[in-house]
């Protein structure tokens, strides 16, 4: 399993690559300033895939967007949630000849 220090670094690198630095979310309230990463199993992740989805199989990865579709009218500060099936990533990893952290 990643260890805490490895996840912090992973979503590090996700903001950054969604161009949402962690400095500028601490200096300006308009910036996201939240990410929601959860690491679940394949049976978790084919629920969730069959529930928001329609396909009743594992996938590597489901995001949730709270700055897209219907507004509430109040500004957020949370981009949404990703959802990373460890399993998944594992296999796919494998398949590639990479690692975890590649």
């Amino acid at each position: 399993m990643l260890q805490s220090k490895k996840i912090e670094n992973l979503t590090k690198r996700i903001l950054r690559d969604l161009d949402c630095s962690l400095a500028a979310t601490r200096r300006s309230p308009a910036w996201i300033s939240h990410l929601s990463v959860v690491f679940v199993t394949d049976s978790e992740i084919k629920s969730l895939n069959r529930i928001y989805r329609g396909k009743n199989k594992p996938t590597d990865v489901l995001s949730f967007s709270l700055t897209e579709g219907e507004q509430s009218g109040y500004p957020s500060e949370s981009l949404g949630d990703v959802v990373i099936s460890v399993e998944t990533a594992q296999r796919q990893a494998q398949e590639l000849e990479l690692t975890l952290q590649s």
